[in-house]
């Protein structure tokens, strides 16, 4: 299914787009491995500048009231420009799990708090280091304990306790991280088509060898399908009909793979120096890594899936 979005949605996406090429570059996104400020540093003040934090915020608490499908084209652009900081945990599932009356909710819609959540598809607590609140299924009975985290800008806590499914949040979560998943792959691609168009070897660019040709378009092929299967999942969110948990899981499972391909194709072509410091590659590589486990890795969503296509009625 090809959705027609409507021009505010296509201006939103647009108009993030432009606002995070000058507020959150390469080096944003370096500073914030080692800099926790930056994580709600510009990036975040700039999003929250538009309006985005508060999305989901109903338009009585100070928020847009906007729906998935109003901001989906946004979180492409999100994951693009590979903005740190807990904005799915803080934009999208905090305003779902918090009280309707929570004052935290005006201060989410302006960008003033930042939230982290734990569930059974988000065990981990992601930079509950920079969190105003922690929001938990159970009582946490031990403080925040951090964990290693294959994403340098991405800092990853555990407590003490069992977890529960996060329901509705958990959904609405796992399309964003999908939505931006694609952005990231896209980036990637992108980054490897130039490098591919510059790098020679034998005297000719590599991107002119038929092996390369072939990387590039399967990654292509790849995203290209797994964007509408992204969309229907926005839609269903938006217009509940009785398919949520199977159109989440297959667009949480096909970005997922889409956009790990995607890394391995950039990998592979950029060669080992991919892999270094020295690129801003390897940001965008960790930070797909880093998300296609989040909010429900694709073992989870296949099984949800597969549940959900084994119950359907024939």
């Amino acid at each position: 299914m090809r959705f027609a979005f409507t021009r505010d949605q296509r201006m939103l996406a647009q108009t993030v787009a432009e606002t995070l090429a000058k507020a959150c570059p390469p080096a944003l996104v370096r500073a914030a491995r080692t800099d926790p400020s930056v994580r709600r540093g510009d990036a975040w003040t700039a999003l929250a500048d538009l309006g985005l934090l508060g999305a989901a915020v109903p338009e009585h608490r100070g928020g847009l009231g906007l729906t998935p499908l109003d901001t989906v084209l946004a979180w492409v652009e999100i994951g693009r420009a590979c903005v740190p900081g807990p904005l799915v945990e803080t934009a999208v599932a905090a305003p779902l799990l918090l009280p309707e009356g929570s004052p935290w909710l005006e201060r989410i819609a302006v960008g003033e708090a930042a939230a982290s959540v734990r569930c059974a598809e988000n065990p981990y607590l992601l930079d509950a280091d920079i969190a105003d609140v922690l929001l938990l299924p159970e009582e946490a009975t031990a403080s925040p304990v951090e964990a290693p985290s294959s994403d340098g800008t991405r800092r990853l806590f555990t407590v003490a306790g069992e977890t529960a499914p996060g329901g509705a949040a958990a959904d609405h979560a796992a399309v964003a991280v999908a939505a931006q998943l694609l952005g990231l792959g896209e980036h990637l691609l992108e980054s490897a088509v130039a490098y591919a168009g510059q790098r020679r070897q034998f005297g000719k660019a590599i991107g002119s060898f038929q092996a390369i040709k072939h990387l590039l378009a399967d990654t292509a092929v790849k995203l290209t399908f797994a964007t509408p299967v992204v969309h229907r999942a926005a839609y269903s969110l938006t217009y509940p009909g009785g398919h949520t948990a199977r159109d989440v899981s297959a667009a949480k499972v096909a970005a997922a793979e889409a956009a790990h391909h995607a890394a391995r194709t950039a990998l592979q072509v950029h060669g080992a120096i991919g892999y270094t410091d020295e690129l801003d590659l390897h940001l965008w590589l960790s930070r797909v890594f880093a998300l296609v486990p989040a909010w429900g890795d694709p073992g989870l969503h296949r099984a949800r899936l597969r549940a959900v296509l084994l119950d359907a009625p024939r």
